[in-house]
C-alpha cells in the first residue's frame, strides 16, 4: 500500500504546533513548527539564531519534515489515519519513540524504526484487529506516555487536548 497524505498531515500536525515558541519550562527550547532550534542545526549543519528560528516558513521546513520524518517513518506505506498518529507522536515525541509506540501494539521488535517487518506485521495485525482499533490503541499509549512526564502539570491539558483532536482526525480519514 503507498499512498500521500503527506500534505494533509502536515497541515494538521502544523496546526497544532503552531509557531515560534521558547518557554523556559519547555525542555525542547526554542522551537517554531515544531522544530527545535538543535534539531534545525542539524539540518542546516550550523548553528543558527533565535531570529533565524523566527523566520522559518513552511516553505522552508516541509522538506525537513518529508525526509527526516514521514520518509524515515515510512508513512506512505501505513494505512490513512495511522500516518497521521505516527507522523504527529513523531513531531511531538520523537520519531523513535512514535515508532516504538506502533511497533508495541502490533508485537514487533520495538527497535524504534519502521522497516519492512513492521510494516508486514502492521498489515497483519489490522487485518485481524482494524485501523480504528488500532488509532484507539495508540492514541491511549500517547495519553499514558504524556501523563507520565515530569512538565504534565504545566502542558498536559493540551497535549491530551491534541491527542483527542488528532485521535479524531484520523479517525475522520479512514472514513
Amino acid at each position: 500500500m503507498t499512498q500521500t497524505n503527506f500534505n494533509q498531515c502536515l497541515t494538521i500536525v502544523l496546526h497544532e504546533e503552531g509557531g515560534y515558541t521558547n518557554n523556559p519550562q519547555d525542555p525542547g527550547g526554542i522551537t517554531n513548527f515544531g522544530i527545535t532550534k538543535t534539531n534545525w542545526e542539524e539540518y542546516v549543519g550550523h548553528p543558527v539564531s533565535a531570529s533565524d528560528m523566527q523566520s522559518l516558513t513552511v516553505t522552508m521546513i516541509t522538506p525537513y519534515y518529508h525526509s527526516k520524518v514521514w520518509n524515515k517513518l515510512l508513512c506512505d506505506q501505513l494505512p490513512s489515519g495511522i500516518d497521521l498518529c505516527v507522523f504527529d507522536f513523531a513531531v511531538n515525541g520523537g520519531p523513535s519513540r512514535s515508532a516504538k509506540f506502533l511497533q508495541k501494539i502490533i508485537g514487533a521488535t520495538q527497535d524504534g524504526s519502521i522497516g519492512p517487518n513492521t510494516i508486514s506485521l502492521l498489515n497483519s495485525y489490522i487485518s485481524k484487529n482494524s485501523i480504528l482499533d488500532t488509532i484507539n490503541q495508540f492514541q491511549n499509549q500517547r495519553r499514558v506516555f504524556y501523563q507520565s512526564l515530569p512538565t504534565f502539570s504545566v502542558f498536559g491539558k493540551g497535549w491530551l487536548s491534541r491527542v483527542d483532536r488528532i485521535q479524531n482526525s484520523a479517525i475522520s480519514m479512514i472514513r
